[in-house]
Formats: C-alpha cells, structure tokens, sequence
C-alpha cells in the first residue's frame, strides 16, 4: 500500500480512536488547533480531521519529490505511534474497567 493511503487511514484511525476515547471521558484532544476546532464545533473538527488528510493524498499522490518523501514518511512513524498510543489507553480501559 502507498504511504499516502497508509497515512490517510492512519488519520482516520486516530479521528475514530480520539471520538471513541473522549466519549467514554478517557482521553482528551491532545492538539491544540484541534481541540480549538472541536470546541468550536464537533462537525468542524470532524471535517477537518479528514478533508486534511485527503487533500494531502490527492496533492501527493503523483509527487515524486524527495523531500515529500521523507516528509510522508516521517507524518507514518508519528501517526503510528499515535496510533499505538490509542491501542495502549484502549487496552488499558477494558482491562481496568
């Protein structure tokens, strides 16, 4: 799979996972522009959290620059770890609760 389509999901993942932890008042947004979105307007954080991230798809998809490249790649390894840091404060809620 594409970098772009594996950070495109990986934004998704983190959109869901972050509306999953706030619901059940686990978590808190962590960035601070979009917790300004969000108390601004859930649909608004919503939009932004995935019109970003495919916008960067498109623009990206047929770029063959380096330093785009670097940059996806960096943007992966982040969203990863936020990604694993989702999965650890969800494990760690069904095994307390």
């Amino acid at each position: 799979m594409k970098k772009e389509y594996s950070l495109f999901l990986l934004c998704i993942a983190d959109t869901a996972f972050t509306g999953f932890g706030e619901e059940l008042y686990i978590i808190e947004e962590a960035n601070p522009l979009m917790l300004f979105l969000q108390e601004r307007s859930w649909m608004l954080f919503y939009l932004i959290k995935i019109v970003l991230p495919a916008a960067l798809l498109i623009l990206t998809r047929d770029v063959q620059s380096k330093l785009v490249n670097v940059l996806l790649k960096l943007a992966l390894i982040l969203y990863g770890a936020v990604t694993l840091y989702h999965v650890g404060w969800i494990t760690l809620y069904w095994l307390l609760k």
